[in-house]
């Protein structure tokens, strides 16, 4: 049984998910996910505001008025499942476990932000910034992320989007409010450079049962930000999402973690390839996701999956690390966009652009 306290937090977060649902606001508009310091003092894990905090479906100083021309080669960084916590508890089976070897990780990826030259633009986690298990640990590994990317230089924007473990594998209208009061929207677009950027909750698609508003509130925004568009205003559109339609291939069989109904990728392969269609027509050329503890991708004609394995636990042979992104232009009379994985190996180094 809910005590009174639980009861009036759990209505106060339905009504925060409910109020942000609809990105529909111009950057400007008020929004709940917008705090006044005051408040902002007295919530906690919240108090902790990441610079690339999206609210009404945009990231302050990178909107499409300010980041629309294109200035010259830039760079960002894309990590995933950072999630605090999983190393005990996964490979140390420890009930109550701590988050020390993903903070070290953690620190690593963000001495590469800092001492980088020229900085990337900004650094994206895709989805389980945390382990949330058991769920006690939640708020604690919450304060602690906050914490440790709160470290990275201002010149950089620190973005996230939602994993399974960040709003549960089946999430509720609770969880998704709980997200997006501690990290801001679950879905988003920003520019930089003149290039496009989606961001997209992945959790819609694959359980939606407690949250069909939610999903039907994401389905019109990216109606919206799918739309051909003939103008084609961006040098290139990207997307960003947790869990990969595929691994590999796009007509792959459901990849599922062993002894679980967890998917891997997208398991219904109609719905699969109906998304796929659907962010081809918008113009997407590169999707980025995580998830998968290990990197894969593949491509289906103009569309690239990128999936960069975690910045924590590792399921399979490869190493911590990130992906650098470079968009080039006018390079061979071409527009393109360089993508490498570098391993925690070279977290010494400092990483240099030409």
């Amino acid at each position: 049984m809910k005590s009174k306290s639980d009861t009036k937090k759990s209505k106060k977060l339905a009504a925060t998910a409910q109020q942000m649902e609809k990105c529909t606001q111009t950057p400007g508009s008020s929004t709940s996910s917008d705090m006044s310091e005051s408040s902002r003092s007295r919530v906690g894990p919240a108090r902790i505001f990441l610079s690339g905090r999206a609210t009404k479906c945009h990231i302050k100083g990178l909107t499409q008025a300010e980041e629309s021309k294109w200035s010259g080669p830039f760079w960002f960084m894309q990590a995933a499942d950072t999630q605090l916590g999983m190393i005990d508890s996964y490979q140390n089976k420890k009930a109550l476990p701590n988050h020390d070897a993903e903070i070290e990780l953690c620190n690593r990826l963000i001495h590469i932000a800092n001492n980088a030259k020229p900085k990337p633009r900004f650094l994206i986690v895709c989805g389980d910034l945390i382990d949330a298990w058991p769920r006690s640990l939640r708020a604690q590994q919450v304060a602690e992320f906050k914490k440790r990317f709160d470290l990275l230089d201002k010149q950089i924007k620190m973005i996230c989007i939602p994993g399974n473990h960040d709003m549960d594998d089946k999430p509720t209208p609770d969880t998704v409010a709980e997200y997006r009061f501690d990290f801001g929207d679950d879905y988003f677009t920003f520019w930089v450079g003149g290039v496009k950027f989606l961001a997209i909750n992945s959790q819609y698609f694959i359980n939606a049962e407690n949250v069909q508003e939610h999903k039907r509130g994401q389905d019109e925004w990216l109606d919206r930000e799918l739309a051909p568009d003939n103008t084609k205003p961006w040098i290139h559109y990207i997307g960003f999402q947790h869990i990969p339609p595929f691994l590999e291939k796009p007509d792959e069989a459901p990849v599922y973690v062993p002894q679980t109904t967890l998917p891997f990728n997208y398991p219904n392969a109609i719905e699969r390839d109906a998304y796929i269609k659907r962010l081809k027509a918008g113009g997407i050329t590169y999707l980025f996701c995580g998830h998968y503890h290990r990197n894969a991708g593949g491509s289906d004609d103009t569309l690239k999956i990128i999936v960069t394995t975690a910045v924590g636990c590792q399921l399979g042979k490869d190493r911590s690390g990130f992906r650098a992104a470079i968009g080039i232009i006018l390079r061979n009379a071409q527009n393109t966009v360089e993508i490498h994985y570098y391993p925690d190996e070279f977290y010494q180094r400092i990483l240099r652009i030409n």
